[in-house]
């Protein structure tokens, strides 16, 4: 017996009886059963519906199959809801499924690493069942950091957007040294172009003043090399292998200020 995607025929269009000159394209045709159909009904507030009454049913932990842990903090929630929303749980939901099979429990539970701030996830969370994101401006970066951490870009870039907007000569310089922030060549461009620009009131900042210093020793092994040593040059490269640590995360500054080094 042939199988059936062979018996099956693949229709275009079709001919209407009686009249062989009249062809129908297949847009057509599905254009005339929707007149056909009798009732068509778009409701339009169907999806916000939804969204709230999912939400209503993670208040009072109703069909929740999730449970996050940061620290003491626990958050019950649907997968699929913060799996559409983050691909970092996605990812981890789906590789977690793959592994157990039908072994896995039904709720599982989940504890998350790498510093989460536990508001700053309640509100991401919020966030995936409400389309709404509502943060202080001191809790800004702390969303930020775990919305990179859940790779949600969207919340990310709006993020972004709300420390160039305001930026300023007090918090320019906490806002290049955001962990990660090297990933986003966009972000960093614009960070410091800004420093650039106002670079005179920014050296005179409390931030800047109260960097670490970075110990440098120059070894030459005679005295006619110390007097070729360019000051210029020196800080330049040190300047470069600085910067090169920093934004490859090859190392902490912290221990870059701790010790002796030499950058070439």
């Amino acid at each position: 017996m042939p199988a059936l995607e062979e018996m099956a025929p693949t229709v275009t269009g079709y001919k209407v009886v009686g009249d062989p000159e009249v062809v129908m394209s297949g847009s057509e045709q599905g254009r005339d059963e929707l007149e056909s159909a009798g009732l068509v009904f778009q409701d339009d507030q169907h999806n916000s519906r939804t969204l709230q009454s999912l939400n209503m049913m993670r208040k009072n932990r109703h069909f929740c199959d999730v449970v996050l842990h940061v620290g003491s903090a626990e958050f019950h929630a649907h997968r699929a809801v913060l799996a559409s929303a983050s691909s970092y749980l996605f990812e981890m939901f789906t590789a977690d499924d793959e592994t157990k099979g039908n072994q896995r429990e039904n709720v599982i539970t989940y504890k998350l690493n790498g510093g989460f701030d536990k508001s700053a996830l309640e509100k991401l969370i919020h966030y995936a069942y409400t389309a709404k994101l509502e943060v202080p401006d001191s809790q800004v970066k702390a969303v930020y950091l775990a919305a990179c951490h859940l790779m949600m870009d969207r919340v990310m870039k709006e993020c972004t957007r709300h420390f160039i907007r305001n930026l300023n000569v007090d918090n320019c310089i906490e806002t290049r040294s955001l962990p990660g922030i090297a990933r986003n060549k966009t972000f960093v461009g614009q960070v410091e172009e800004y420093i650039a620009q106002h670079f005179g009131e920014v050296s005179k900042s409390k931030i800047l003043l109260s960097l670490p210093c970075v110990r440098i020793e120059v070894l030459n092994q005679t005295r006619q090399e110390m007097s070729l040593v360019v000051g210029e040059s020196v800080c330049q490269l040190v300047l470069d292998w600085v910067k090169r640590q920093y934004d490859e995360e090859v190392t902490n500054i912290d221990s870059v200020t701790e010790k002796v080094s030499s950058p070439h």
